[in-house]
């Protein structure tokens, strides 16, 4: 596993989580790539979980025009 932070959650580091969740088997299978999303920050704060954030969820909960502070599957820093 490989923990990633993304500081910024616009339009090209959501692109780069959906490519994540389209891509993940290949990176494993391909390069031994396991990339996990643990914390993540926008304009509003950041958020964080140790064993890794749920990418889809929290897109979905981006599109709603949230901050990530507010989603649930995390803690806000």
């Amino acid at each position: 596993m490989t923990g990633l932070i993304l500081i910024g959650f616009g339009a090209v580091h959501r692109h780069f989580c959906q490519i994540l969740l389209e891509k993940a088997e290949s990176l494993d299978a391909r390069y031994g790539f396991v990339p996990v999303v643990v914390g993540v920050a926008d304009s509003g704060g950041a958020v964080h979980q140790p064993e890794g954030l749920d990418l889809r969820a929290l897109l979905a909960h981006k599109q709603t025009g949230h901050s990530v502070t507010t989603f649930s599957g995390g803690r806000p820093l």
